[in-house]
């Protein structure tokens, strides 16, 4: 089980939020908090005991190359993504990822 998790949101209230949610239900031990992609990238290559939980409105799907690095995280550890309902055809393209 992933004990670690990095959360990557543009909002710290909620990143927060989540990070006590899921140490009070004992899914997680501790938690980083990122606020860009940009600082996620430079993470790379990521501890693989960790597990990501990321803002879908944070990935640029226009940028090739930054989605690749993505995709190279995503074959490392596991990815939670976090969307809402005007997120609907952000998710339809990352499903094309």
């Amino acid at each position: 089980m992933k004990n670690d998790m990095i959360i990557c949101d543009q909002q710290p209230i909620y990143a927060l939020g989540c990070a006590v949610f899921l140490k009070e239900a004992s899914y997680i031990d501790q938690y980083n908090y990122i606020k860009t992609i940009e600082e996620l990238i430079q993470l790379h290559p990521i501890d693989t005991s960790k597990c990501l939980m990321i803002d879908c409105s944070l990935l640029p799907l226009n940028q090739n190359h930054i989605m690749q690095q993505i995709i190279q995280i995503k074959n490392a550890i596991p990815i939670i993504l976090l969307y809402n309902n005007e997120d609907d055809m952000t998710l339809f393209k990352i499903i094309e990822w």
